[in-house]
């Protein structure tokens, strides 16, 4: 009771905020081309909520030259997605910009609210190529029967083979097939 009323007072006194814990918020909806979408991480405006996200197997990850750059060092890399909160009846397709510089194929994985195992069976496969040059990658996640009420996250998992170095200029969650142009990224010398 005493702490209860030793927080009270410093509130009142201080104006300090409550604490708040990371809940996920319901993002804003935008029209892209005539589609909606829900989550649009544009790397060369930022991505530092990306940057703190849980990894394996990947060096760093990093925001350089507009890009989230990561440096896979090991067998089956990944990195988590930041909480999102997406409706998959209504938003199905992930769509990825990204370049690496070796491997291809692999997937990305998801959980929702009411499943929150990372498995084989929320998955779907995605067709990255390791050319070292610019690709749009749209992964349409209604393939998979467990992309259903709401998920909660998604990781991403490049290839394997070649411990590539991988660049993503953008990452979009999107309510139909859509042909996005994210802007590749501008090296400055």
């Amino acid at each position: 009771m005493r702490r209860i009323s030793l927080l009270l007072i410093l509130v009142l006194t201080f104006n300090l905020q409550p604490l708040t814990f990371n809940r996920i918020s319901a993002a804003e909806v935008t029209k892209e081309g005539g589609v909606d979408v829900l989550y649009n991480w544009d790397f060369s405006k930022g991505g530092e909520d990306w940057v703190s996200c849980p990894v394996s197997n990947i060096g760093k990850a990093e925001i350089a030259a507009g890009a989230l750059v990561l440096e896979c060092n090991g067998y089956d890399p990944y990195i988590f997605s930041p909480a999102v909160d997406i409706d998959a009846s209504r938003f199905t397709d992930i769509i990825i910009k990204m370049k690496m510089s070796t491997g291809a194929g692999d997937a990305i994985f998801f959980i929702t609210e009411d499943d929150q195992k990372w498995d084989e069976n929320k998955k779907a496969q995605a067709g990255f190529s390791g050319d070292g040059a610019w690709h749009e990658y749209k992964i349409d996640m209604s393939g998979s029967k467990y992309w259903k009420g709401k998920v909660t996250g998604f990781r991403i998992d490049p290839p394997n083979d070649g411990k590539p170095k991988c660049e993503i200029a953008c990452i979009k969650i999107a309510s139909k097939e859509k042909k996005f142009l994210c802007a590749a990224p501008v090296y400055t010398l």
